[in-house]
């Protein structure tokens, strides 16, 4: 069986090396994950109902806990209306 050896320097460079890849992973992946959701503007988004009454409270992408929406960023009005409505049901 070969016996394979390291240094403490290299065991620690690689370990650094290991460490700041991580930490960078984890940083990009949280950036991706909040600017996955359209701002109002892109969204089409407005403080009114839309056609036909269909407003954010209405809703399947609506969450009431906090006025907040899967598909659009930042709080919502429940009586407001964007281009991701999906009607619940």
């Amino acid at each position: 069986m070969t016996e394979f050896r390291i240094n403490r320097r290299t065991y620690l460079k690689a370990a650094s090396a290991g460490l700041a890849g991580t930490v960078a992973a984890v940083a990009f992946a949280g950036t991706a994950r909040a600017s996955s959701k359209a701002t109002k503007a892109q969204a089409g988004y407005v403080d009114h109902p839309g056609t036909g009454g269909a407003q954010c409270s209405t809703c399947a992408n609506y969450i009431p806990t906090g006025s907040k929406c899967m598909q659009v960023q930042g709080v919502v009005s429940p009586h407001g209306f964007c281009n991701y409505y999906a009607p619940k049901g």
